[in-house]
């Protein structure tokens, strides 16, 4: 669809909706966050990044996130994904619950528990689900003439850990977890 000669993005149709700083600074400040494992030149939270444009890696999904940071350094993930353009969110949070076992991973998650993706990949694997009782006002993708956008779904902080001395899987801690929105 065009409008005045440009192109309107549906939310959708684009799977590169900015975290809002908002949501990003108190993780940031709870956690030692070094790497966003999905960015792009001017769109990404940590000055390192693995994304398109990134001198570290160009593809997320095929580097192991471990070579990048230490023990002591968290991954922040917003995930690109999109139904209408076939790209699935479940590539990577399979990568968070694989490099979760050795390295601290925040990622903001669609919580959709229902879901086969889910309960693979979080539910088993995860140390902590913080679910934000409202809905996130997400950051267009550069050129959009949105200033944001409500996430038509609710949203989740998913935090996986290493959990050295914990034989078994208990299961991840839920809680409900809010922050200051703009």
């Amino acid at each position: 669809m065009k409008t005045n000669d440009q192109t309107v993005v549906f939310s959708s149709e684009n799977p590169n909706w900015g975290t809002p700083a908002e949501l990003f600074e108190p993780l940031a400040r709870e956690f030692p966050v070094a790497l966003d494992a999905a960015g792009s030149p001017g769109w990404h939270k940590t000055l390192r990044f693995l994304g398109p444009g990134s001198d570290l890696a160009t593809d997320a999904l095929k580097a192991d996130w471990r070579d990048f940071t230490n023990r002591h350094e968290a991954i922040f993930l917003n995930p690109p994904f999109s139904r209408a353009l076939k790209m699935p969110i479940e590539p990577w949070l399979k990568a968070c619950a694989e490099f979760g076992a050795d390295r601290t991973i925040v990622a903001i998650v669609p919580a959709r528990v229902d879901t086969t993706w889910w309960n693979a990949h979080i539910a088993h694997s995860a140390a902590e689900i913080r679910f934000i009782p409202h809905r996130v006002k997400f950051v267009p993708p550069p050129g959009h003439q949105k200033k944001g956008f409500s996430a038509g779904f609710p949203t989740s902080v998913v935090i996986w850990r290493p959990q050295p001395g914990i034989v078994g899987k208990p299961g991840p801690r839920v809680v409900s977890w809010t922050y200051r929105r703009a």
